[in-house]
Formats: C-alpha cells, structure tokens, sequence
C-alpha cells in the first residue's frame, strides 16, 4: 500500500529524470478520465513547468458544451502510438491494461519506456514501473488529489474545478458512496475549500445540454425498451442511439449517454439495470451498463463479452460486428447483448 508521501516522492523522481512525458488514458473517455490528465497538466504547471507534457487519447476529438477550450489542450488521435517518438515516459491513467489505452496494445511495448499507473478499476493489468491501483478508491481524479497534491499550495483553482468534475461524475454524483469509500466527501470539502468553489456552478457545468445533446437525449428516450430476463436476473432497461445518428453526433453521443444513464437507467420502477448502446465507426458500438445494489455486477460482464471494464456498478465495453452481423443496427445489438446475458451466469452486487 503506498503512502501519500511515499509515491508523491516516487512519481516525482521519475518525472525530473525525463525529458519528454505523454500522458493518456482510456478510449471512450468519461469524465474521470478527461479531467484526470487535465489535473496532472495541472500538477505539470506547477511543480515542473518546464518539463515537455503531452496529453492524449486515442479517439477522436469530443465535442461537451462547456468545456471545448479544456478539450483542445488534448491531442486526439486514432492511436496514441503515434505520437510516440523520442518520450520517455508514459503516465497512464484511469485504466491500467494496454487494451485499455490503444487499439493495437500488441504494438505497445511498456518495456522501452519508464511508465507509471493511476488507476482505481478492479481487473487483471499489465505492469508499469510506479503503480498505484487502488480498486476501492471512489474516481481516479480522488487518487491524484489525495497522492500528488498532498500541499493546499499546489491546488490552483483551476486544479480544483478539474478534480472535483471527475470526483462526482465518477462517483455518480456521490451516489456510489458506501462504508468503504466515504472518504470521498473529505476530499471534495478539501478541493471545495481550497478552490472556493460554488457546486451549483460545478454541478450545472457539468450536466448542462446543449440543443445537440438535448436532441441525442430525446433519441435515447425515444429508443429505450424495458426487459423481463428470468427469475434469476432482474429486469432490465435499455436505450439505443440508431446507427444513422453516427454521422450527424459522432462526437457527442459518448457524453451524453452518461447524461441519459445517470437521469434515466435504474429510475424506472423493477429495473434496477440496464444499458446503452451508441454507435461508432469501424463496425463498432460502444456498450456502457448502470447497474445498483442488488442487480448485476455489470463488470463483470464488460469484461467477460465486451473488452471492457469498470466498476461492479458501472462498466462499459465494445460489441464489434462479425462479418456475418456487418448489417447489424444498433438495436439488432441490444438484442444481440440481451442473448448473452440470459446465456451467461451473473453475480448480484451486495
């Protein structure tokens, strides 16, 4: 178990010994992951500014109404290992498989780099130099307040605003707080009163639509069926995006699934799961599930049908198209996720 102190010391060393340093995280980010690396940009700023910083996701670029000009810090591409040169150093975080950060983790050799990990999943994971993984941690925004910004000093505002944006998306707006995670609130008074910060203004920016993403939000209403499984599995919920919607909110149906899935999926009375399936170029559909206490560990499924991972209350994956299911939309895919599920076994949260 690291202590604060202890890896502070350690992620530092590591960061002065290197010249050039990209920071990424997971494709398909939520919020935990965008304001993850904005937060260690911040760090950057602050203890070493004069270090050469890249931040990066293999995914192309997302479009979220109130945060356009904190999105164009980041370089989006199709596969990190691009932009991988003269680096190195690699900082990963909020997710710690290779699969995780690139399409093609084959090509990604963690042994010709100095590499650190910060993350907070449950699941089997590659090996990096620095590791801090903590599968009870609340959000991966909460390890890099708690374990780099140890001083109030370092915490600029801006800092502030990140962190705690990641910390309660994460977090579903703390309601995935339990006995061992509470410690949660005791970071965001920290971030609350060092940064000043109003959480109405924090709360509204985060969930705030636009017409576009109000429009994305109508579609999934518009799409959501309700789902008897068996008497072992409880009933379900689940809400597409049909694949003609690709082109016109490519980059936005990502963010608002999230809106769709905190206000709507596990609300509907004796359906305490469910899932959305969105779209995505290259034959793909992301799958992102909410689960509660009592209904399914959707982790477990994630990771089991989808390349995919999360937390027992909230994982996502990818359903790819075999070529004989290349004409599939997306609800041929919400059927064709149904049939795994009554095919499978499943675990109950407790």
């Amino acid at each position: 178990m690291q202590t604060n102190t202890n890896f502070k010391t350690q992620f530092d060393s590591l960061v002065e010994s290197s010249n050039k340093i990209l920071i990424v995280s997971h494709m398909s980010p939520d919020p935990d992951a965008i304001f993850s690396v904005l937060g260690l940009k911040e760090y950057f700023a602050q203890v070493f500014p004069n270090k050469n910083v890249t931040i990066a996701f293999s995914n192309s670029k997302i479009v979220w109404h109130h945060f356009n000009k904190e999105l164009d810090q980041i370089v989006w591409t199709q596969n990190i290992i691009s932009l991988l040169h003269e680096e190195d150093l690699i900082i990963f975080v909020d997710g710690n498989s290779k699969s995780r950060f690139t399409p093609t983790p084959e090509d990604l050799d963690l042994k010709k780099y100095k590499t650190i990990c910060i993350d907070h999943h449950k699941q089997e994971h590659d090996h990096y130099d620095l590791e801090l993984i903590e599968p009870e941690a609340s959000a991966t925004c909460k390890m890099i307040t708690d374990y780099l910004f140890i001083s109030d000093d370092l915490l600029t505002k801006q800092a502030c605003e990140y962190l705690i944006r990641g910390l309660i998306s994460d977090m579903g707006f703390f309601r995935y707080v339990r006995k061992n995670n509470s410690d949660v609130f005791l970071t965001a008074k920290r971030l609350i009163d060092v940064g000043n910060l109003d959480m109405e203004y924090i709360y509204h920016e985060v969930n705030v639509m636009s017409d576009n993403a109000f429009k994305i939000f109508q579609l999934f209403v518009a799409h959501t069926v309700n789902v008897k499984i068996n008497d072992a599995i409880p009933n379900l919920t689940y809400a597409y995006l049909p694949k003609h919607t690709l082109k016109e909110f490519r980059d936005m149906n990502v963010l608002s699934a999230d809106i769709f899935q905190t206000l709507v999926l596990r609300q509907i009375k004796n359906h305490p799961w469910g899932f959305t399936v969105i779209p995505k170029p290259n034959k793909k559909f992301r799958i992102s599930f909410r689960s509660t206490v009592g209904a399914v560990n959707v982790r477990l499924i994630c990771e089991k049908y989808f390349n995919g991972g999360g937390h027992d209350l909230a994982a996502a994956g990818t359903y790819i198209l075999s070529e004989e299911e290349k004409d599939f939309d997306s609800e041929d895919v919400c059927k064709k996720v149904i049939e795994l599920i009554k095919g499978g076994s499943v675990e109950i949260v407790k």
